[in-house]
Formats: structure tokens, C-alpha cells, sequence
């Protein structure tokens, strides 16, 4: 960035934040987002804390819009879990019924329930690619870099992400 003057003209940089030239408004409504990301997070870790206990859960992560701090007024709880074995169908179902419990049905959103017998996903395109390589896990981190290997298509997708230290 510093050395194109190019880039310096269609790009502007401020106080962290790269934006398009003139959007210096982007900036506050990153703030806005982040700190209604913050509060959504600290309404939900009950529930977060207790999906992090099911049994039979490995890796439990954030995905989507959650896991940048960018979620959006009516946004969501998107989360990638990795099971224990092939426990998916129960940790789906014990995630179905607390989520019931808690109220957070419709808040609370399972993306992705893989076992770690079997990581590799079968919906392999873009999205997907963008979605693994932004999870920031919440238990089981050292998982991530298996569930990677398992996933070759996300550094054809994404080459840079390659040896990207895990969330």
C-alpha cells in the first residue's frame, strides 16, 4: 500500500481500516458492527458455553459474519462443529433441543456438523473456502489444521491462506 501511489488514490487507510477513496464512513459503521458483534457474543455465551460442553463435540467455531466482528442488525450465530467419532446425528439433535431450551432456535445456526472421522466437506466451492479459512474456533483449535488437510480445495481457492495460522 505505502509504495503505490495507484493504490493510495482508489484506497484510503484509517485508523486500522483500509476503505474505498471517499467511503471514510465505512469506518464507523465497522465500529457499529463490531460492537453490536461484541454485545450479541456476550448475550450468547451461556448458550455458547453450554454447546461447547455437549458431549461428543471436538471443535466448536464461529463462521460467517460473526467470526469477523461484522454482523448486521438481524444477523445470526453461525457456527462450525466437528464431532466426536460419528456422533453427528446426536450432537445435531442435543444441539436442536438446548437451542429449543435456550429460545435461540432461530438465532443459534449449526453450518456445518462434520465428524472427525470424515473432515473433508463435500460442498466445495468458494463460499465454503472463505468460510473455513475465517472460522475462529471457540474449543478444539488444534483440529483446524487437520480439518484443512482434509480440504485441499480451500488453498486452490485461496492460495495465500496456506501455512495462515488457524483463527
Amino acid at each position: 500500500y505505502e509504495g503505490s501511489e495507484l493504490l493510495r488514490e482508489i484506497v484510503e487507510y484509517r485508523d486500522g481500516f483500509f476503505f474505498p477513496a471517499g467511503r471514510a464512513d465505512l469506518v464507523a459503521e465497522r465500529r457499529r458492527r463490531e460492537a453490536r458483534s461484541d454485545a450479541f457474543l456476550a448475550y450468547h455465551r451461556l448458550a455458547l458455553r453450554l454447546i461447547c460442553a455437549l458431549p461428543f463435540t471436538r471443535l466448536v467455531a464461529l463462521s460467517g459474519s460473526i467470526a469477523h466482528r461484522n454482523l448486521e442488525r438481524r444477523g445470526d450465530l453461525d457456527l462450525f462443529i466437528v464431532t466426536r467419532g460419528s456422533r453427528v446425528w446426536t450432537v445435531t439433535v442435543m444441539l436442536l433441543v438446548l437451542t429449543k431450551l435456550l429460545r435461540r432456535r432461530r438465532t443459534i445456526c449449526a453450518n456445518f456438523v462434520l465428524a472427525d472421522s470424515h473432515l473433508a466437506v463435500d460442498q466445495q466451492d468458494l463460499f465454503t473456502a472463505n468460510q473455513i479459512i475465517h472460522l475462529q474456533p471457540l474449543i478444539g483449535g488444534e483440529l483446524i489444521e487437520h480439518f484443512r488437510a482434509a480440504n485441499p480445495f480451500v488453498a486452490r481457492c485461496y492460495p495465500n491462506s496456506v501455512g495462515r495460522p488457524a483463527g
